[in-house]
Parts: C-alpha cells; sequence; structure tokens
C-alpha cells in the first residue's frame, strides 16, 4: 500500500511538473506582453505631452502592467531623490523573479532605463522604437516556446512519472 502511495506521488509529482514548465513558459511571455505594453506606455506619452518620468512610473503602474514590480520600486527610488537611470537599473536588479525569468531581457530593459529621461524627445522616442522592436521579436521567441511547452511538458511530465512510478511497484 505504501509503494502505491509513493508510485502515485511520484507520478503527480512529475506530472505537476510539466505543468509547471508550462506555466513558466506562458508566464514569460506574459512578461514581455507588458514589458511592451509599458513601452507603449512611454511612448505615447512622450510623444503627446513629453510626460516627465516620475510621473510616467505612476501612467505605467496605472496601465496594468502588475508583473513589473520593478516599476513601483523605481517610483519610490525617483521620489526620495535618486536619479531616474540608477533608480530603474537598481529598482530591476532587486526584482530577482524577472532577473532570473528573463535574465538577458533584464539587461536590455536596464540598458533602456539608461537613455529615458536623458536624451531630447527624438533621442527617447528612437529608444523606445528600437527597444519595441527587440521586444516584439522576444515575445514572438517566448510564444513559440510557450506552445511548444504547453504540449510538450504536460505529457511527458505524466510519461515520466509513470515511468518513474512503475520502478517503485514490483
Amino acid at each position: 500500500m505504501v509503494r502505491l502511495f509513493a508510485a502515485l506521488s511520484i507520478a503527480a509529482a512529475f506530472a505537476f511538473g510539466g505543468k509547471y514548465l508550462a506555466f513558466i513558459a506562458r508566464e514569460k511571455a506574459e512578461i514581455i506582453r507588458e514589458i511592451l505594453q509599458m513601452i507603449n506606455v512611454i511612448e505615447t506619452r512622450l510623444r503627446f505631452n513629453a510626460t516627465p518620468v516620475s510621473q510616467l512610473l505612476a501612467l505605467i503602474e496605472d496601465s496594468g502592467c502588475a508583473r513589473l514590480g520593478f516599476v513601483r520600486e523605481c517610483r519610490a527610488e525617483v521620489e526620495r531623490g535618486c536619479a531616474f537611470s540608477d533608480a530603474w537599473k537598481k529598482s530591476i536588479g532587486d526584482c530577482r523573479y524577472l532577473c532570473a525569468l528573463l535574465p538577458d531581457d533584464m539587461r536590455q530593459l536596464i540598458a533602456m532605463g539608461a537613455d529615458i529621461g536623458i536624451t531630447d524627445i527624438e533621442g527617447q522616442l528612437a529608444c523606445c522604437g528600437y527597444n519595441r522592436q527587440v521586444f516584439e521579436k522576444s515575445l514572438r521567441e517566448k510564444e513559440e516556446k510557450s506552445t511548444q511547452s504547453t504540449k510538450l511538458f504536460p505529457p511527458l511530465g505524466l510519461l515520466a512519472g509513470v515511468s518513474a512510478a512503475m520502478f517503485l511497484l514490483p
């Protein structure tokens, strides 16, 4: 009876592991979508209002970018008197979840923060345009991997779990 319970537990753990890997792949795509939404907000506000950086951060928070918690931290740092580029870099670096999940994309996001609020409006808009292209490419890649992961990992996890359980049962 104990062996059967252990075998079922192992099979379930592998199956849930497969679902978790598929979830992580979807989460990466969703984060990139929110980054693109953030870039759209920045670009729109810069183009039509020349909105200051501190107000941009508040608008990004209000635009529904819940997965981008670093924006709230950056805003708090800027309100305490820290320079935007330093606050941006620090807040992204402190967001361990995003840095672990998307290390290359976070490096690109840090580089983007170095140009926002520093150059003239045209330079900032060019920066937004360039970063939109980079993150759109990243989104396509993440969506493709998410689709593959959703189809592959759950059944593969279940199969690995059943295989491992078979070794436990006589």
